[in-house]
């Protein structure tokens, strides 16, 4: 009860301020910079500088490059296209495709 307590305090302070995680770590009871950062995890999900990162935003594993989301849309409509043609009686992707032939290289 007294660690969920010192969690929740630790992610107020992360929140709200800009001090450093081991400060706060310091302030709220822990001695160990290394068990609060695996308590912290287990309880949110995240380490603290991932939290904090995630909480104003600038964390970049929440940004996803324009290239990236352009590719995942086409990927979500060609897989779409492949779905509905492997219906009995769909025409197949490739089948209008020429064979390529496959060449020996030595």
């Amino acid at each position: 009860m007294r660690q969920r307590h010192r969690l929740e305090r630790a992610r107020e302070m992360l929140l709200l301020g800009r001090r450093r995680v081991t400060d706060i770590c310091l302030e709220v009871g822990f001695s160990s910079l290394g068990s609060f950062s695996s308590l912290f995890s287990r309880r949110f999900g995240v380490s603290p500088s991932q939290f904090r990162r995630r909480a104003s935003g600038s964390d970049p594993a929440q940004h996803q490059p324009g290239c990236l989301a352009l590719m995942a849309r086409a990927w979500a409509g060609w897989a779409g296209a492949v779905a509905i043609s492997e219906k009995p009686g769909g025409a197949r992707p490739c089948d209008n495709q020429p064979q390529l032939q496959q060449r020996n290289i030595r």
